[in-house]
């Protein structure tokens, strides 16, 4: 799970909220629709391409706006549903049945993951936002497992912050982030990755934006690369 950048919030979703602040995300997707396709594009443009939590690739069938906060909670004032700042483009969590194996793998549930796995639970101060997590430094590495064919993402062990260990660990399980679809598909792009170094492939090569998009598992190819991949952050002035 990468920090992922929160565009300006299109004025389209501002005049319907304005006429309508009482009104449902069923009312603007059935009364907006125009709406709701901008919302999905500029969201994908400052997502770089990603799900906003596992950080695979969303194809225009493999995506659902999220909302980080469930847009159901009555017990405060705010309409969860329209604010700008809790919607987030997300993958559909390996429920749509696909010959990718990254986007989906039986069984379920236990290879749900994403938006699809935390439901409506409401872990606003227990797990990070995709707005939330730091830039620097890296918050997750990872475990290699050869016999398995696996990567696990666990919390980075050097972060001096045990209230950010906690919080990394408590997003890795909300989120289901190391279920075995998501851990066989970080192996396979971690192979890639290795093969690539091998072959003498530079870390902006590698680790660079492709037509505003991120490559997939972002966070695991900044781990591999090292401190060459947090030198080449800065570089470039990356901000999510």
């Amino acid at each position: 799970m990468k920090r992922c950048l929160k565009p300006a919030e299109p004025a389209c979703l501002q005049q319907f909220r304005a006429e309508n602040p009482s009104g449902s995300w069923e009312d603007l997707r059935n009364e907006g629709r125009d709406c709701y396709g901008e919302l999905r594009q500029t969201l994908f443009k400052g997502q770089g391409g990603l799900c906003a939590y596992c950080e695979i690739p969303i194809g225009d069938n493999n995506q659902q706006i999220a909302h980080f906060h469930p847009k159901s909670d009555p017990t405060t004032d705010r309409n969860w549903a329209l604010h700008w700042a809790n919607l987030w483009l997300a993958c559909k969590g390996g429920t749509q049945a696909s010959s990718e194996k990254e986007r989906y793998l039986p069984p379920l549930p236990e290879n749900r993951s994403c938006d699809e796995h935390k439901e409506d639970r409401i872990v606003d101060d227990t797990v990070f936002s995709p707005g939330g997590i730091p830039l620097y430094p890296r918050l997750f590495t990872f475990e290699v497992d050869l016999a398995k064919e696996m990567v696990m993402m666990v919390p980075e062990a050097a972060l001096d912050n045990p209230q950010w260990q906690q919080k990394a660990q408590a997003t890795i399980d909300t989120f289901n982030l190391n279920c075995p679809r998501l851990c066989k598909a970080r192996y396979g792009c971690w192979e890639g990755i290795v093969e690539l170094m091998d072959n003498g492939a530079n870390v902006a090569a590698v680790l660079g934006q492709d037509n505003g998009c991120w490559p997939r598992f972002f966070t695991l190819i900044r781990w591999q690369f090292g401190q060459a991949a947090e030198t080449y952050l800065q570089a470039i002035s990356y901000c999510g």
